[in-house]
Formats: C-alpha cells, structure tokens, sequence
C-alpha cells in the first residue's frame, strides 16, 4: 500500500491554479442552483433536463463530464436549450462519499459545479488528503474545510431523501 503524505493544513490562501481558473470561466454566466429536492442544477430550467448519475471516482463517469460535459455546456446551457443536474452515486467507498460531500458543500458557496470539475479531472489523486483537495479551487474554501470536519455535513441528508 502506498505511504500516505498529509499536507499540513495552513490558514494562508492558496491562489488559484490555472486549471481552476480555466474552470471557473467555463461555468461563467450559466446559473447555479438546486431543484425542489436540493439536486445541483446548472442553466436556467429548459425544455431539456439532463440527470447525470455519476461517482466522482468512477472512470466512465469522468470521461463524460471531461469529455462530453463541456460540449453540452457550450452548445446547450449555456444557450438555455439545457439544463443538467447531478445526482451522486457512491460505488467506491468513503472516498467517493467524500468526494461527493466536498461538491456538495462547495454547493453552499455557489461553486458546485467548479469543485465537480475538478473532483473528476483530480480524480487519479486518491490518496490526495481532504483538504489539500478542497485548495485545489483556489479560494480556500472555509465552508467546505469546516464542513469536512463535521461528519454530518450536506450530503448525508441529501443522499437520504433521494432514496
């Protein structure tokens, strides 16, 4: 089994990447919010609704939204024929838990989708530590650190009442 290195937690900002910086402009100007259930919803409602049942470890599941996900955004929500929501699925363990709680929790600061990007192009770090993971979006992301620390954070609830 791999040595696992933590990264020492630090209460200085991390600055953005670049790669987060480039995620940040493709969400820019589609609207982010949350269906009567709590789903994440990104583009205005539409003739169209796209639920994407994904694992944020789950390798077919990153190539979609690698992949294919940019394309609909551009050519689709962003024009406001779309709209796509995300529903977790856990088929890897607590690290997908984790996964889909820090989403969820960059949820509370407007910023779902940007921390599902990244989640997925970042998925090969499985070892990465939770926060050291939660920097990655450039911001610090006090809500999210805060929330990891407290096992009963947004997704437990949510993943209750989608059952």
């Amino acid at each position: 089994m791999p040595t696992v290195t933590a990264i020492p937690p630090t209460t200085t900002p991390v600055p953005p990447t670049a790669e987060a910086t480039a995620v940040v402009m493709r969400y820019k100007g589609a609207a982010e919010g949350r269906d009567a259930q709590g789903v994440p919803t990104l583009g205005d409602p539409a003739a169209l609704l796209l639920t994407d049942y994904s694992d944020f470890l789950g390798p077919a599941c990153q190539r979609h939204v690698l992949t294919l996900e940019p394309l609909l955004i551009e050519q689709y929500v962003t024009v406001g024929q779309l709209q796509l929501a995300f529903r977790p699925v856990l088929n890897h363990g607590e690290r997908s838990l984790f996964a889909s709680e820090a989403a969820f929790c960059a949820a509370e600061q407007q910023s779902f989708w940007i921390m599902h990007e990244l989640l997925f192009s970042r998925q090969d770090e499985l070892w990465a530590t939770q926060l050291s993971i939660t920097r990655r979006g450039g911001r610090g992301m006090p809500l999210i650190s805060a929330l990891i620390k407290q096992p009963s954070s947004a997704v437990g609830w949510q993943m209750k009442r989608w059952r």
